[in-house]
């Protein structure tokens, strides 16, 4: 069995190197990336690209604090989109979500989604994947993420390891630490 763990308070460090497991940081600097788009393999059925819309609209209300019924209705139309246009060996970015929300003129949507395509935020979720779940321990240190972002990382990171379950089945648990955050 294979154990990822979500660690906001760089409590398992030491255990991940005590036992060779893999350690990843992830930060507003950091090298390691999980786009939120990316669904492990090229072969999805229909449903699970529906539940991962679904997971996809979470995230992004998420990001913008929320999304009134017709913000929610473009983001779905908007994923859709970017799924379709999309190639097999390159999944989207959010860049291309918020282009395609521009191009529904869901400009209040963009404006609030703007510091994670081209401000502050940027580096952290318009980048792609770029690490593996290939250890029998992984720990994602979320430490020294901004407390409002935590909660849009561990969903990231729940989304991604379900993601790659689906994609190769194996038994793993995924273990979240102050999962308190995530739920609030």
């Amino acid at each position: 069995t294979r154990v990822i763990v979500i660690d906001p308070e760089r409590e398992y460090q030491n255990l991940a190197k005590s036992v060779d497991g893999t350690y990843i940081k992830l930060s507003t600097s950091s090298r390691n990336k999980i786009n939120p788009f990316d669904l492990a393999s090229a072969s999805h059925s229909k449903d699970d690209l529906s539940e991962h819309i679904q997971d996809l609209a979470d995230v992004i209300r998420l990001m913008v604090k929320g999304l009134d019924k017709s913000e929610e209705a473009a983001v779905d139309r908007a994923i859709i989109k970017v799924y379709r246009k999309a190639t097999k060996t390159q999944p989207p970015l959010l860049q291309n979500l918020y282009g395609e929300l521009r191009a529904l003129g869901q400009m209040q949507l963009c404006e609030r989604l703007e510091k994670y395509i081209t401000g502050s935020l940027a580096g952290v979720f318009n980048a792609h994947t770029n690490i593996e779940l290939d250890n029998r321990l992984v720990v994602f240190d979320i430490k020294e993420m901004a407390k409002e972002i935590r909660p849009i990382m561990m969903m990231i990171i729940s989304n991604f390891v379900k993601n790659q379950v689906m994609s190769n089945p194996q038994k793993r648990l995924l273990v979240i630490d102050e999962a308190w955050l995530l739920l609030q």
